[in-house]
This record gives C-alpha cells, structure tokens and sequence, in this order.
C-alpha cells in the first residue's frame, strides 16, 4: 500500500534551521520539558476570571520524574496558559516554542492550578534519546 496525494509543507526557515542543524551536530536538537499533555477547553469562566485570551489550554497528564518539568513543580492535572508569557492553545505551539536556544535557560511556564494562576520557572533540557 502507498501513500498517495498526500503533502507536507514546511516554511523555508524552518527548513534552512533544520539543514543548519543536521550539518553541524548531525541532528535536530530539541528543548524538552518531560511532560504529557492533552488540549482541553477552557471553562469561560475560568478564563474570564484571569483574563485570559486562551480557548484552550494544555492538560497535564503526567509529569516525568526529575524532568524539567517535575523540578519546577509542574504537577499533574495542572492546565499550561502560556510559555514565556504567549498564550498556548495546542501541544504544537509549545514544541514550536521549545527550540535549541531554550536548552539550559530559565524559561516562563504559566498553569491554572485548581483555579488558581501559578508562574513556574523551568530550565528545558535537551531531548532524550529514545531507545
């Protein structure tokens, strides 16, 4: 069986970045935070409440032991609003977000624990090598 009529378009920068990185380390290096997620609605409510301008938010569903993530105290069950304070609606957004440059540095998480607003400083390692 073939896969036909399908394209995947990616921009020219996104590109260009990708070629730069497999000529200089030979791979595609990635920022990772150690978390499951899944996009969830919003209670308006809620987001009137902290006016926000997100619809959506990231579920957490589970949180890595010594990830990232579990060091600055991202539990499971919290909803992520944002990363360095842009609104987040997909998981997609924030694996744009989390490029090379964020490996090592202090980055912004921001989460509605129970219907609390909570800001979490996270330092995102370099993805793991899946076996």
């Amino acid at each position: 069986m073939h896969a036909q009529g399908l394209c995947f378009a990616i921009s020219i920068n996104t590109a260009k970045h990708i070629a730069y990185q497999l000529i200089r380390y030979g791979k595609v290096k990635r920022a990772w935070l150690g978390i499951s997620t899944q996009v969830v609605d919003l209670v308006p409510r809620l987001a009137s409440y902290h006016n926000l301008k997100n619809r959506k938010a990231l579920f957490v569903t589970h949180v890595e032991n010594n990830s990232p993530a579990a060091k600055a105290g991202v539990n499971d069950g919290d909803f992520i609003i944002a990363f360095n304070d842009v609104p987040l609606e997909s998981s997609d957004e924030l694996f744009k977000m989390l490029t090379e440059d964020k490996i090592g540095m202090f980055q912004h998480l921001t989460v509605i624990r129970n219907t609390e607003k909570v800001d979490l400083r996270v330092t995102p390692v370099e993805v793991k090598k899946r076996a």
